[in-house]
């Protein structure tokens, strides 16, 4: 609490917030109390004491007001549906970056002479790019599709480069393979996000 806030204002606050909620949602404060502040937490434990949810402090120790241990996953849930939509969007930014290498690859090819490659490349990141400003401004099946299928074109074309003679050295290949693994799972945690 800041050390200049009036404590007697941030009491009535509280009470306010907790008599604006739905019973719904005062039992989800409560059984995520130890989240929120010390005052936060007295008075939702006051107005649910109020609405007949509970009797007294002694009711929060069933389990239907235990807190929900958090597990570690590899795909974390979100319950927030602001929340949800702030990572599509995180997410959808880090793709179109990735978007972007094909790009550049495509010039170094054309500075080289290699011109039907490197035209390809820029067709695929113009496609990727423009997928990954879809899936930013709003999920979509067809965006997250042609993502979807343009990395495992893509998947494709490195593994064919990888094992092409003269090859690359290790750290280019490891490089490549975190990459890939990034924007795999990227893609997984999206269509997670949304599905």
């Amino acid at each position: 609490m800041p050390l200049n806030s009036n404590s007697t204002e941030q009491k009535t606050d509280f009470a306010e917030t907790m008599a604006e909620l739905s019973n719904e949602q005062l039992i989800e404060v409560l059984k995520k109390r130890k989240l929120y502040q010390e005052a936060a937490a007295k008075q939702a434990i006051s107005e649910a004491i109020k609405r007949g949810i509970i009797h007294s402090e002694e009711d929060l120790f069933d389990p239907e007001f235990s807190e929900k241990k958090l597990k570690r996953q590899l795909f974390p849930e979100i319950e927030s549906e602001r929340i949800r939509n702030k990572m599509r969007r995180s997410i959808s930014r880090g793709l179109f970056l990735a978007g972007s290498l094909p790009a550049i690859l495509g010039v170094i090819r054309l500075t080289r002479g290699n011109q039907s490659d490197g035209i390809l490349l820029f067709v695929f990141a113009a496609i990727w790019l423009g997928a990954s400003v879809w899936l930013f401004r709003l999920f979509s099946r067809i965006a997250f599709n042609t993502l979807a299928g343009l990395f495992l074109l893509s998947l494709i074309y490195a593994l064919k480069q990888l094992f092409t003679p003269p090859g690359y050295s290790v750290m280019d290949t490891f490089i490549i393979v975190i990459l890939y693994l990034l924007i795999a799972y990227g893609l997984a945690y999206v269509k997670r996000l949304n599905g």
